[in-house]
């Protein structure tokens, strides 16, 4: 978008350096509904996030706000350590016009904050890999790890409902 290039408001990014950080980038839900956008909203709570939990600071959150059709991304709002350091994501996601499915592609370090983001987006598209109740990725396994050391096999894994292995597809969703 060549008004983001040229300093467009909705590509400024704010921050806050309280503690917790607070970064805004592009519209709130708020403004983009009044805009005329049918929206999706994703949210993903740091109390989810493995990086925040060491880190002893899981009372922020990301949000993720992008509109329904296309899933192009208006904004991106963190409260979250560092989260002056994070918001670059999604200035660069507004130049760019980017949408959920592109930002979902994009490898993010485990265990990170950066990582909060993608998973604010994939809460946005219900497919959020940290959240209960949310559609998970269907896992192939690691092969040739015996299953009682695979990560994707353990009990603990299956106990938190992540997949049914049997028939790979997540549980819940057949």
């Amino acid at each position: 978008c060549v008004s983001c290039l040229v300093g467009s408001e909705m590509c400024i990014r704010d921050s806050v350096y309280t503690d917790p950080e607070i970064a805004s980038v592009g519209l709130t839900e708020e403004q983009a509904r009044q805009a005329g956008y049918d929206v999706r909203v994703g949210r993903f709570p740091l109390s989810a996030s493995g990086k925040a939990l060491t880190y002893g600071e899981t009372g922020g959150f990301v949000k993720v706000i992008a509109e329904s059709r296309f899933g192009e991304v208006l904004g991106l709002h963190i409260i979250a350590p560092h989260a002056s350091d994070l918001i670059h994501e999604g200035g660069l996601a507004l130049a760019l016009e980017a949408t959920l499915d592109e930002l979902a592609g994009m490898v993010h370090g485990h265990p990170t904050l950066g990582e909060a983001i993608r998973e604010g987006v994939l809460a946005a598209r219900g497919s959020a890999i940290h959240l209960p109740g949310q559609a998970r990725p269907v896992c192939t396994g690691c092969p040739g790890i015996p299953d009682s050391v695979n990560p994707c096999k353990t009990a603990l894994a299956k106990s938190q409902g992540c997949l049914d292995f049997s028939q790979q597809q997540p549980r819940g969703l057949q």
